[in-house]
């Protein structure tokens, strides 16, 4: 069950990814068996962007679907957003996730080729692990930077 809502998830991002840098429109990752629903994370995540402004995250939340189940995951959901002119290359969004201690766990990321000015690129990025390990998570930090 696991490997298949992961094999979806991949299947979507790497569309989506295809999309976004074609459009500025980001990813839909949600399946529709899983049911996700907005968790608070322990302490408020803290989210690093690009010097230029223009470039930023206008919204995240730390999401988890199948709750109490072994096939239980977790993700950062964003919505990163281009207010510059033009058009943005080498996005790339970053979310660290933390446990109730502190120490990192691991880390998800997502690249976009272009993000068109004015453009919103919805993003999931999920927690590597699964069940008892996406449990886990209690907080995340999320990175947005401009490639080369």
């Amino acid at each position: 069950m696991r490997r298949r809502a992961l094999l979806a998830r991949t299947a979507l991002l790497t569309t989506a990814a295809g999309l976004a840098g074609c459009a500025g429109v980001g990813d839909q990752t949600e399946s529709p068996t899983e049911s996700q629903t907005a968790s608070p994370t322990a302490t408020p995540a803290t989210v690093q962007t690009p010097d230029s402004a223009a470039i930023a995250a206008v919204d995240h939340d730390l999401t988890r679907s199948n709750e109490g189940d072994e096939d239980e995951l977790v993700a950062v959901d964003a919505v990163i957003e281009n207010a510059g002119e033009s058009a943005a290359t080498g996005v790339r969004a970053l979310a660290r996730f933390f446990d109730e201690n502190g120490e990192r766990l691991d880390e998800s990321e997502a690249r976009t080729d272009r993000l068109a000015a004015g453009g919103r690129w919805e993003v999931d990025l999920t927690y590597p692990g699964s069940g008892v390990d996406a449990r886990a998570v209690a907080d995340y930090r999320l990175v947005v930077e401009l490639g080369d």
